[in-house]
Formats: structure tokens, sequence, C-alpha cells
């Protein structure tokens, strides 16, 4: 097995938020809400070759699914949505998948969604978290229910209950909320600005971690052959799984790992 440093000195030019291979999986790193750059035809060709014999899939509610390097417009050019098996392969709401609440809220503004279902501060923010996971979210058509009990278990963990019982959630409010969780849970960058997983500190930080690495697992064990395009984080928790199941795979690139 290649180290990933010699891939990235190897081709860093060539996919700057990386290509991992493993198995009869090809994972595309992208940079959310904005189309893969691959520079090497080589490694284009490949991954199109594996799209078209195996399909293609998207993350989340497939904000990124306009991929023109694959010829891919819509959610209606791939095979499914990995988040979308990913949830009907689960017989309950597993309690570290509420840490999606303060994940990349600058892109999905879960505050705004938490206050809307709350009424606006008619609501407390734990009543407009729980209304918003279970009929808000896009892909949750194939979730199971989010329970007042499992959404208490989360919150009680990352030492936030009393507040979210106890606050309504207002605009406001609600920012405020998440902007904190979202602080707790991802607060450690390096020098150039990108988030250090090195060492989780909080609660917030690791239940974030095992959130991640229920739906990495996923991927990497359960899920059907194809082309994954999805956040290029994910790309680095995948090989610090596989490094420590001490497992072969290949990573190209990823210098602009996020």
């Amino acid at each position: 097995m290649k180290k990933f440093k010699e891939f990235l000195l190897e081709e860093r030019s060539h996919a700057p938020h990386g290509v991992f291979f493993y198995k009869n999986k090809i994972i595309v790193g992208a940079k959310h809400r904005q189309p893969v750059k691959i520079s090497n035809k080589s490694l284009i060709e490949k991954i199109q070759n594996h799209g078209k014999k195996h399909g293609y899939f998207y993350e989340g509610d497939g904000g990124d699914a306009k991929q023109p390097l694959f010829n891919l417009s819509t959610v209606k050019d791939y095979k499914s949505g990995y988040d979308n098996d990913f949830n009907k392969s689960l017989k309950e709401f597993p309690y570290q998948q509420v840490s999606m609440i303060a994940g990349n809220t600058n892109v999905n503004k879960q505050y705004d969604h938490i206050a809307k279902h709350a009424e606006n501060g008619k609501k407390s923010i734990f009543d407009g978290i729980l209304e918003y996971i279970n009929k808000g979210l896009p892909d949750n058509n194939n979730f199971p229910e989010l329970t007042p009990k499992i959404l208490e278990k989360f919150l009680k963990r990352v030492n936030f209950l009393d507040r979210a019982k106890n606050t309504k959630a207002t605009k406001e409010n609600a920012k405020k909320f998440i902007t904190d969780m979202e602080n707790e849970g991802y607060e450690h960058k390096d020098s150039k600005g990108k988030y250090d997983w090195k060492e989780a500190n909080t609660e917030m930080q690791k239940v974030s971690q095992e959130g991640e690495d229920l739906r990495n697992y996923y991927i990497l064990d359960k899920a059907k052959p194809g082309v994954y395009i999805i956040g290029s984080g994910h790309l680095e928790s995948m090989k610090r799984i596989l490094n420590d199941r001490n497992e072969d795979y290949d990573m190209v690139g990823g210098e602009d790992i996020e």
C-alpha cells in the first residue's frame, strides 16, 4: 500500500480534494457546492468508466449533484443518494447523528430551519430540533423517527440539554445555539484554517466524529459498488479508519481537503 503522502506529492495538481480507491468503490472528494476539479485525464476516465459500470451516488440532499466532469446534472443522473441508503439500513435513529444540526451551518443554515419548525420562538429549541429532523430534512424520508428520548441523550452528552429545553427558538436564539455547538464541535483549526481532527477534546467533537464514522463505515463496508461524490473531509476519516484496520487503499491528491 502506498502511503498517503506519496500520492499527495505524486499527484498534487491532479485531484486537490482527493480521490479514494477502496475495493469496488471510488470516492471522489468535493468542496461543497462546487464542481469537482481533476486535471489528470486518465484518472477522470477511470472514474467515468467505473461510474458507467456501477453508477454514481450523491451525498445528503444532492447539493453537489451537478458535476460537469462526469456529465452529471441533477440527482436523477445518479443511481441513488448514499445518505438515503444509509438511513434505510438503520433500525433506530443513532443519537450521534443528531450532530448533523451543527455541521456545515454556513451552507445548510440549520438554525433557520429549527426556528421555522419551532414557529419562530413559540416553541423551544428542543422542539425545533425534533421537528426539523423528523419533518424538515431533505433526505429524511428514510430516517427512523428521532424520539425525544434519543434527542435528550445527545443533548445531555454534549451539555446542551437544559439550554435547548429552556430557550425559545427565535431566529437569533437558534443561530446562537447552533453556532455555539458548532464552535465546540469544530473549534480546532491549523495554521491554514483547516479543521484538525487529530484530537477530539470535547464531547461535541467526539460525538460528531462518531456520527460521521457511522456513515463512513457504511460506505466502506456495506454500500454498493460505484462512484461516491462526497465532502472531501470524509476521505481523511476513511483513511484513518482503514489505517487503524491495517487495510489497503489508494488515495490520489487531497492537498485541499477541508
